[in-house]
Parts: C-alpha cells; structure tokens; sequence
C-alpha cells in the first residue's frame, strides 16, 4: 500500500514546485515591468491630482493619460516603497518614463510651473488680461 502512495506525494510535489515556479516567475515579472520604461501618449501631457487624491485614483489617471501602461503597476511600485508620500499637483510628462521613477517623480513634488513676466507698473487687470 505504501508503493501507491509515493507516486502520488511525488506528483503533489511536483505540482507544488511548478505551482511555486509560477508564482515566483510571476513576481518577477510584475516587479520587472515596473522599471520599463513606457510612453502610450503623442503629446506632452498633463495630469493634474487634486489634494487628498488616493494612490487609486493617480494610478488610474496615469493609465487613462498615457503615461503607464495598466494602474496595477502604479499599485505595486507604491506598495514596494510604502514610505513615500506623493503630491498633490499638476504633472507635466513628455518623454517615456518608467513607473517606478513616475512614483518617484510624484512623490518628489515635481509638479508643473507657469511662468509668466508681470511688468512693471502693471495693476492687477492688466496681470488678469
């Protein structure tokens, strides 16, 4: 009776080795897409966060902007640096940039200024024209 039951621990072991493979191989490849670089857009283009903007609601602006391919990845490379604070503001983005360094850009403050030259003398409808 015992020769029966090794095939069958052999076969659950082996299973078990294919189905930890997977998982691993799995891992490795959602961490590794996070560090590709990715541009789904033609334009420069900007995506503004408002404050109090849930790491949910970026990463979907993100994804529907362009700038990362799935919002998944912006969950994962925010739940592998979950001591990174990210900023409210609008983000300029025009060239490729990976998730990772589109977190780290975030979570930087990098955020878009309008520069403009009041001169002098001007009152303030001359500066609102």
């Amino acid at each position: 009776m015992s020769l029966r039951m090794r095939p069958v621990a052999g076969l659950a072991t082996i299973l078990l080795g294919l189905a930890a493979a997977t998982l691993a191989a799995g891992i490795a490849a959602a961490i590794w897409s996070i560090e590709l670089p990715y541009k789904g857009f033609q334009t420069p283009t900007f995506v503004k966060f408002e404050r109090g903007s849930g790491t949910p609601a970026m990463a979907r602006a993100l994804e529907q902007a362009g700038v990362i391919r799935y919002s998944w990845q912006f969950l994962l490379a925010r739940a592998l640096a979950p001591s990174v604070k990210l900023q409210a503001g609008e983000y300029l983005f025009t060239t490729s940039a990976s998730v990772r360094g589109v977190l780290h850009r975030i979570a930087a403050g990098d955020v878009y200024y309008f520069d403009f030259n009041v001169p002098e003398g001007s009152n303030m409808f001359d500066i609102a024209r």
